[in-house]
């Protein structure tokens, strides 16, 4: 009876140790699942954007405007001519350009029109003696998102938003075909946003307004190490509890 209780015993022990360390372990995945949750839940928080942070597309067409007026102090004055607009190759984002430069040369009181159709001859008769032709050519017009800012625990996320500008004009006397003017426009632009405003600012309709967001060096390497806790955490539950 003794030597049965004392057998038993040395079990029993084992048994209250094996809980024991169970205990331990899922305390400790309880604690990481908890702070997990925050921080992920600190990550979704969306906040409205203020009626003073452009979206992307307003903040493309300001960094536009900022860039051609930066670029057209030595624009040829007008003398009545009429200016037509042509791109000189398609680009995904070449009519917000258009649009812009458009209404920037009507402010600085310019005559302007645009030919309806893409196959306008500008050679035929009836276009105006003296009439102007400004072509120009996308070859940059974007947004992206370069960088995170604030990539501690529990801190909401800055997202850098920057512009890059690639663009060439050329301005030509149609009657002659001499070279007015040319020039040659590179920029770039940024500002900071929060990232919960993103999706809100994006214009999924154009990818060049709705850039990828960086991964952070926390969560390349957040998933891996989580993973490797919990299938370590299952293999030593597998042999100590053999």
């Amino acid at each position: 009876m003794r030597m049965h209780q004392e057998i038993r015993m040395p079990k029993v022990k084992r048994h209250q140790e094996m809980k024991h360390k169970i205990f331990k372990i899922v305390k400790m995945l309880r604690i990481f699942v908890i702070a997990l949750f925050f921080f992920f839940l600190k990550e979704t928080t969306f906040a409205q954007p203020q009626d003073s942070v452009f979206n992307n597309e307003n903040f493309l067409r300001e960094s536009i405007r900022v860039a051609l007026k930066d670029n057209f102090s030595d624009f040829p004055e007008s003398r009545n001519n009429l200016i037509f607009l042509e791109k000189d190759i398609e680009h995904p984002a070449f009519w917000l350009l258009e649009e812009e430069l458009l209404s920037f040369l009507k402010e600085l009181n310019y005559d302007v029109g645009l030919p309806r159709n893409q196959k306008f001859n500008f050679s035929e008769g009836f276009i105006e003696k003296d009439s102007w032709k400004l072509s120009y050519r996308v070859l940059e017009l974007k947004l992206a998102y370069p960088e995170l800012k604030g990539t501690g625990f529990l801190k909401e996320k800055i997202v850098i938003r920057r512009s890059y500008l690639n663009l060439y004009f050329r301005l030509t006397n149609l009657s002659s075909g001499k070279i007015l003017w040319t020039k040659k426009v590179e920029d770039k632009r940024e500002d900071e946003i929060k990232k919960g405003w993103v999706k809100n600012l994006n214009n999924e309709t154009y990818p060049f307004l709705s850039p990828q967001l960086p991964q952070t060096n926390l969560k390349k390497y957040l998933e891996p190490a989580l993973v490797a806790f919990f299938v370590g955490g299952l293999v030593y539950l597998f042999f100590a509890n053999r």
